[in-house]
């Protein structure tokens, strides 16, 4: 409980230490108002001393004239005191006062002389004790808020650790996805290369096994034009030995035409086998006849033969007929192909 008298003391009871406990929150704002403020508070004085209306009486009278001047200055001390009272409370919550160091009055001599000495140490004292106090306080708070900006730190340390963390998956997932992606276009397109290159080698392939039988079928070709040839070879071969005794026989019956009859013994050795000679000229006759017809275009009877046709292996055309007839005149086979033969 406080009493405020007229001269502006301030005296505290211990009738009532709950409501100390009570206006904690309001005094820790007051005081942290204060100091935001600059102003340093004076411990106040646990005292029990009331003095009588006829000493405050005579003391008002005797500093009646200095009161009205530090009546402000008191009123202001008084609620320093009372704040810095609430503050010692809070933190010492098992005493009901706070001690304050004695001050050294004067003596009294009943008219309130030594007032202004006992104001100025209670002044001083209240203001070292406030002093004192303030630091403690300071410091406490100093504590607190290096604690509280510690924590702080380290939320911020691990919200930016935690952050970090988030941020280097989210790079890694996205990083994969992206490799991912990479790999699988070029695997696509890697495996569309391999489609084509297949592609391309069965069209090798085929087109070999085509050639191959391309070339199988001309070999078979070959092989049977050489035989074509081998056999109008022969065929020539055997014609041109017809024709030489066909000449030869013709060249033999021109000799004996020219020869006449004489009288020799060689004359008459002819005239008896003239007969035979007849019968041989009549022969070679037909026999040549039948060469000239042999060797005659059966087509356009004017020219000599001189194409092989093929597969037939008639020698029965000249050079003329051949480019204008398809089939053989001797026995109408589809002709195919045709040699040339050069006769001597």
């Amino acid at each position: 409980m406080f009493l405020v008298p007229p001269e502006g003391k301030l005296v505290i009871t211990d009738s009532h230490p709950e409501q100390y406990h009570l206006n904690s929150k309001i005094t820790r704002v007051s005081a942290v108002a204060g100091l935001s403020h600059g102003v340093q508070s004076a411990p106040v004085i646990n005292s029990n001393v009331i003095y009588t209306k006829a000493e405050n009486d005579l003391g008002c009278n005797l500093v009646n004239s200095r009161k009205r001047a530090r009546e402000d200055d008191d009123i202001r001390v008084n609620s320093r005191q009372q704040q810095q009272q609430m503050l010692n409370m809070e933190y010492h919550p098992n005493h009901g006062s706070v001690s304050v160091p004695p001050s050294t009055t004067g003596v009294s001599t009943g008219l309130r002389l030594s007032f202004e000495d006992d104001r100025l140490n209670s002044t001083s004292s209240a203001s070292t004790s406030g002093r004192d106090i303030s630091t403690s306080f300071m410091a406490a708070v100093g504590d607190d808020l290096n604690t509280h900006l510690q924590q702080q730190r380290e939320e911020v340390e691990l919200f930016f650790k935690l952050q970090g963390e988030k941020i280097r998956q989210q790079l890694e997932e996205k990083r994969q996805r992206y490799s991912r992606a990479l790999i699988g276009a070029i695997e696509e397109v890697v495996l569309r290369k391999f489609h084509e290159k297949d592609l391309e080698i069965e069209k090798l392939k085929r087109q070999n096994q085509e050639l191959v039988k391309h070339a199988e079928q001309l070999t078979v070709e070959t092989h049977h034009w050489q035989a074509k040839t081998k056999a109008t070879e022969a065929l020539v071969t055997a014609l041109r030995a017809n024709l030489q005794q066909a000449q030869a026989a013709v060249a033999f019956s021109r000799e004996h035409s020219k020869e006449g009859c004489g009288d020799s013994e060689a004359d008459d050795a002819a005239s008896s086998h003239h007969g035979d000679a007849e019968d041989m000229h009549a022969r070679t006759f037909r026999e040549n006849r039948e060469l000239r017809e042999q060797r005659t275009c059966r087509s356009c009877r004017c020219n000599d033969v001189s194409i092989l046709l093929l597969p037939c292996r008639h020698l029965c055309l000249c050079k003329d007929c051949e480019a204008r007839l398809d089939v053989c005149p001797l026995c109408q086979t589809l002709k195919n192909a045709s040699v040339q033969v050069y006769m001597s």
